[in-house]
């Protein structure tokens, strides 16, 4: 959840094909000159289609990009029932704490 409204921008990806998605849009034997390529069409973030995975991978391919999207200042993360629970037997971790609170040092959940 953004902590600024803006307008929303869909993330671009390749057209998938019927029943392998994207997967024909990477080279198995040099997969990350195909990220780059994928990169250089599509900008710094952009979405694929894989078979066997539910949902979209987004990838981002840039050092300031990725420290971004991981700007925690800009970005509040929702606590749902599920981490309620978690967060009853672990206290304040990196994925139970609440939006501002301090994580507990060593506590990974």
């Amino acid at each position: 959840m953004a902590s600024q409204e803006t307008e929303s921008v869909p993330i671009p990806q390749p057209p998938p094909q019927l029943f392998i998605g994207n997967l024909s849009e990477i080279d198995p034997t040099n997969a990350s000159s195909s990220f780059q390529r994928l990169a250089d069409i599509y900008g710094e973030i952009y979405q694929l289609d894989l078979p066997g995975r539910k949902g979209k991978v987004v990838v981002v391919s840039s050092y300031d990009t990725i420290n971004d999207v991981c700007d925690a200042e800009r970005f509040e993360k929702p606590i749902n029932a599920t981490l309620e629970e978690v967060r009853a037997l672990t206290g304040n971790g990196l994925f139970t704490a609440y939006p501002g609170e301090k994580v507990r040092q060593g506590c990974i959940l």
